[in-house]
């Protein structure tokens, strides 16, 4: 069978498509990026790192998302689903997609490697709220942490955060998570 060949698209017409379609999809400058399933090592990551995120925020204005939830990094795209987003007095615009999220988490694997640190962070970074992005291994308690720093749009700082005990510092959040506690229970 031919792959369907989808013709580029305005933002507003990818919005319309997309809002029919049963599978998600990212758009780029006009192109439209299928999103492929996951494994079990990386939903089990997504709902942990949502399960934290969910309790450390309890009674504060600050909301974690699913991987369901769109994002729109700027009024002509591009549009992303990020693994865990997390913003603060969140603002969905008409289309429901979240336009300032605060972090950022991805979940890596072999097909989404060098997307999620490449092209992705790229458009990623253009978001004034983003405070953290943080990329999770699936094969060991590892984090890639790219906190903004604090009053500077454009400088960016790298932490690797390795083993059980390292502690994810999301300062935006005020919150410090130990790798161990999102790896816990991973079959």
């Amino acid at each position: 069978m031919a792959a369907q060949k989808i013709p580029l698209l305005q933002p507003d017409e990818y919005l319309v498509w997309e809002a029919s379609q049963k599978e998600k999809h990212e758009y780029i400058s006009g192109e439209i990026l299928a999103m492929a399933g996951a494994s079990p090592t990386h939903n089990r990551l997504c709902v942990r790192a949502l399960t934290i995120l969910e309790q450390v925020l309890e009674g504060r204005d600050c909301l974690p998302f699913p991987s369901d939830q769109k994002v729109r990094v700027r009024e002509a795209g591009p549009f992303f689903y990020p693994d865990v987003s997390v913003a603060c007095e969140p603002f969905l615009d008409d289309d429901s997609c979240l336009r300032n999220p605060v972090v950022i988490i991805e979940v890596l694997s072999e097909s989404t490697d060098h997307y999620d640190r490449g092209e992705k962070w790229s458009h990623y970074r253009q978001l004034p709220s983003l405070r953290h992005y943080v990329l999770l291994s699936q094969t060991e308690p590892l984090a890639e942490h790219y906190s903004r720093a604090s009053g500077e749009q454009a400088i960016w700082q790298f932490v690797e955060l390795r083993g059980p005990e390292a502690l994810l510092d999301l300062s935006a959040l005020t919150a410090q998570i130990p790798l161990g506690e999102i790896y816990r229970r991973l079959t």
